[in-house]
């Protein structure tokens, strides 16, 4: 589900409340490898 806030204050409404979440995502080293492609960013952390 998506929420939509009208204006800023609408989200500043909501400090402290849950939005919702999403499932956990497992992240292979495929994806990573990926990413860095895509952004030209290499360096390893």
């Amino acid at each position: 589900m998506t929420t939509v806030f009208e204006n800023p204050a609408a989200l500043l409404g909501t400090e402290g409340t849950a939005l919702g979440c999403t499932d956990w995502l497992q992240i292979e080293q495929e994806r990573i490898d990926l990413f860095a492609e895509a952004t030209g960013d290499h360096q390893w952390i």
